[in-house]
């Protein structure tokens, strides 16, 4: 092994066995990532429908097995999204209306089962206040009541149809002379369905399941560790070694300036890669599903890794501007945090408002995070990754060897303070 090669190898390994040996820095690598992960797949990735609260009063006075309103009320309860709530008087739910303890309210008429049973029609009354979530339910009970509706008129018209072919003489049905009831049961199964649908259930899109959500969030917290320990490596990559006095003691050293360079970004490169290997880890274990194959795997690992490389680049840009470790983590989290939300890091692309969009869809870290979640989740295939990652791909070029050239000079300023 050259001597370039194991100098720069043993800078990597001094800068990851002081990762683990100061615990601030183990927590944002390991523990933090794990953390937020967590947070936001219990918060995010368990897409349910809204329960709506249903009160209802039933004076519903038939009873026994032909009780249609409380055959209603058991359909809607058996929707999971619709909770019905008992209450003994009207009065009592119009309150609980008005103060918002149940989302919307359901009166049965005394006569309601009696009614439809002697053929005539009834009434329901719903209650709700006038705002969007009382707006809300009110359409979904109604809409549900409806469908009752329509399920109970099909079953009545079905018991006329079979009375008319039981007592109606229908033998002559479909021969050459059809006789009245022919057009009667026409007519009637007309009326029951005017309109059929005729549908089409396909398999969802990874990232509309639970397993997806939970791997888009993994993949959202790899990017912020991309951005985070990118930034502060190349922020602190002299600003930091000069007030510890390592150094000084690496420019006595036979290490190159190029050397040390590399050596820091394969440490950052490394942190990074065990932040997300414990948040794989952790979101596979969890539930999460990936779109895996050797070329989804291994576009996603090179899109985060040049990531890495662009953060770096700036991070060191931004060592430029500051005199001491503390300004310089001042401008990381000034930068970091605003664009960890506003990136299309953390919280999705697709619901940015426009102006934020440009900026997510052109910073380069983003890019290539929106890439890599885009393989991994079948979202798009890698050769549209690829390219959709190429002006990324030049900006970090260009930024990183910026960062090079930077770096060059601070170490030269270092020197001369010494």
């Amino acid at each position: 092994m050259s001597s370039t090669v194991w100098r720069v190898l043993s800078e990597v390994y001094a800068s990851l066995k002081g990762m683990l040996r100061y615990k601030e820095t183990l927590f944002w690598v390991i523990i933090f990532p794990l953390l937020w992960y967590g947070l936001m797949a219990a918060i995010w990735s368990n897409p349910s429908p809204p329960t709506i609260k249903v009160g209802v009063y039933n004076a519903d006075q038939l009873q026994g097995p032909y009780n249609i309103s409380e055959a209603l009320i058991k359909a809607m309860n058996s929707t999971g999204f619709m909770k019905p709530i008992p209450f003994h008087n009207a009065t009592s739910l119009r309150e609980a209306v008005l103060h918002g303890k149940v989302d919307v309210g359901l009166i049965v008429p005394g006569n309601f089962t009696e009614s439809l049973m002697e053929g005539s029609s009834a009434t329901l009354k719903l209650l709700s206040v006038k705002e969007s979530w009382g707006n809300f339910a009110y359409s979904i009970a109604s809409s549900f009541i409806e469908s009752f509706s329509n399920e109970f008129r099909r079953r009545v018209i079905n018991v006329s149809i079979s009375y008319i072919v039981t007592y109606f003489n229908s033998t002559q049905l479909g021969g050459a002379y059809p006789n009245w009831t022919y057009y009667a049961i026409r007519w009637l199964r007309f009326i029951s369905d005017p309109i059929r649908v005729n549908a089409s259930v396909y398999t969802p899109p990874l990232l509309a399941t639970k397993g997806g959500l939970r791997a888009y969030y993994a993949l959202s917290m790899i990017g912020v560790e991309a951005l985070f320990v990118g930034l502060f490596t190349g922020a602190l990559s002299v600003n930091e070694k000069r007030r510890d006095g390592t150094l000084t003691v690496l420019l006595a050293s036979p290490m190159r300036d190029w050397e040390l360079f590399t050596s820091e970004t394969l440490a950052a490169l490394a942190s990074v890669g065990v932040s997300a290997a414990a948040v794989a880890a952790m979101s596979i274990a969890t539930g999460a599903k990936y779109v895996v194959n050797t070329e989804s795997l291994l576009l996603a690992v090179a899109f985060l890794l040049l990531g890495t490389l662009f953060t770096i680049g700036l991070g060191v840009i931004l060592a430029a501007l500051a005199k001491t470790p503390e300004g310089a983590s001042a401008l990381v989290n000034a930068i970091a945090f605003p664009v960890m939300f506003i990136g299309g890091i953390v919280i999705p692309y697709y619901v940015l408002p426009g102006y934020l969009k440009a900026f997510a869809r052109y910073w380069p870290l983003s890019r290539f995070v929106i890439a890599s979640r885009s393989v991994l989740l079948g979202l798009m295939s890698s050769s549209d990754a690829a390219s959709f990652s190429i002006p990324a791909i030049i900006a970090t070029i260009a930024t990183y060897l910026v960062g090079v050239a930077i770096f060059k000079k601070l170490l030269a300023r270092a020197l001369e303070y010494h």
